[in-house]
């Protein structure tokens, strides 16, 4: 079955008045609703994301909040 993710990104420094922004969205194909959630983070992370989380809705899919990682690139800075 295929899931649609919308993703928003929010800076890790963001206020609760801050909104989010939309970035592009994706399908990921899974046959439960908890390996959605896993191919949605890993695919995020995968990509130097930080899942902030992840809501499943009611009409179906999911949104993932999340924000760039603040961990070192490879190479040292």
């Amino acid at each position: 079955m295929n899931h649609q993710v919308r993703v928003l990104e929010i800076a890790p420094e963001a206020k609760a008045a801050d909104r989010p922004r939309a970035l592009d969205g994706f399908a990921v194909s899974a046959d439960t609703l908890e390996e959605a959630r896993r191919a949605t983070a890993a695919r995020r992370e995968a990509e130097g994301l930080v899942v902030r989380s992840l809501s499943f809705l009611a009409a179906g899919g999911l949104v993932a909040v999340v924000h760039p990682s603040t961990a070192p690139t490879k190479g040292g800075r």
